[in-house]
């Protein structure tokens, strides 16, 4: 299991090198999708950097983006129309909060994944977002056994937790 950007997913699923895994946002034409969830996104900053109360302040602000071709870059780009960024990219929620702790920037966290970060950490909900999150795998994949028979597993699991 290797945890990488919605993007890089895409990729590693569409060259064959992945069996399956797991996205952020729209669902490529050519995979089929088990809808998981809807996750909510927010803004997180260090809290010793000023409060922002517009969109353009937090443009102005240093930017930790997401990773190749990830949905939460793409939402970034869309809501504001010149960002401050640095070369620095982590995939993974753990990782752009040590980084916004750090004071090295602020990011897009998943809303539910930063309840306890306390005094560190402020939140502003300017950008506010959400996204849905699938299991994909690529169609020409599923002829494989072990592939088609893990995503018939993923859809009973699902469709059995919402029965």
């Amino acid at each position: 299991m290797e945890l990488l950007s919605s993007g890089v997913i895409v990729d590693k699923l569409s060259d064959g090198l992945l069996d399956g895994g797991v996205i952020y946002g729209e669902v490529p034409a050519h995979f089929s999708a088990v809808p998981l969830t809807e996750v909510a996104v927010t803004t997180a900053y260090p809290a010793s950097w000023p409060t922002p109360s517009h969109k353009a302040e937090l443009a102005q602000m240093t930017w930790i983006r997401m990773g190749k071709g990830c949905p939460f870059d793409k939402q970034l780009d869309q809501q504001l129309s010149e960002v401050n960024a640095v070369n620095i990219n982590a995939a993974d929620e753990r990782s752009r909060l040590a980084l916004v702790k750090a004071g090295l920037g602020v990011s897009f966290i998943e809303a539910n994944a930063i309840a306890d970060e306390g005094a560190e950490v402020a939140l502003s909900s300017l950008l506010d977002f959400s996204l849905p999150v699938h299991f994909v795998v690529a169609n020409q994949a599923l002829t494989e056994p072990k592939v088609n028979a893990v995503y018939q597993v993923v859809c009973a699991s699902i469709d059995a937790a919402q029965g």
